[in-house]
């Protein structure tokens, strides 16, 4: 993220060529705050904006306006692993992959 590298304790997923990482360590190195809630609610602010997601649910909420995901959140070894593209994109952050590397590069714009 804006040249820094993410160390997580769950290694990122590709699933349907979509990248899922565990959502805790994006959201609060963008300044966001994520809720995680016993039913499988996951709840990120960020900016006064809010997305609302559920695991094995297809669809979120970004500011109660419903948005279909290619691929629905999961757990992976009790983390939460959320589409890395949907969540860093509704907040504003620019994605790119590199595929020669299999890395993705978050950057404010």
């Amino acid at each position: 993220m804006d040249g820094w590298p993410l160390i997580f304790d769950v290694p990122p997923v590709i699933e349907n060529d979509r990248t899922l990482v565990p959502i805790r360590r994006i959201v609060e190195s963008m300044g966001g705050i994520v809720d995680w809630y016993e039913d499988g609610y996951i709840d990120i602010q960020k900016d006064g904006h809010n997305i609302y997601l559920s695991i094995d649910l297809p669809v979120a909420l970004v500011d109660d306006e419903p948005v279909y995901l290619d691929v629905p959140p999961r757990i992976v070894d009790d983390r939460t692993l959320v589409p890395l593209r949907f969540v860093a994109e509704t907040f504003g952050l620019n994605v790119e992959w590199d595929e020669s590397t299999s890395s993705v590069y978050l950057n404010n714009h």
